[in-house]
């Protein structure tokens, strides 16, 4: 956690391909996250892609990358960030 609080990340991506199996919902993966002085708890910026892609590598790494644009683009537009 020390390494994470001390990078600050603007923006939090959770992969949780087995969300649902585990029977988790988002706010279990995003509480944590949250309690961290950081700026992407802050603006509340922390997405997961609970997808199977998400864990698998493969070609459908291109279907991760347009959810990951997605996520820049709303990040963009709520923070201000041109």
């Amino acid at each position: 956690m020390e390494n994470i609080i001390a990078t600050n990340p603007d923006i939090v991506i959770i992969l949780a391909p087995l969300m649902r199996e585990q029977k988790l919902n988002q706010k279990d993966l995003i509480t944590p996250w949250q309690r961290l002085p950081i700026t992407a708890s802050k603006t509340n910026s922390i997405y997961i892609v609970d997808k199977s892609y998400a864990g698998i590598p493969s070609d459908r790494l291109v279907c991760f990358l347009k959810d990951f644009r997605e996520f820049l683009n709303d990040y963009k537009i709520n923070s201000g960030h041109r």
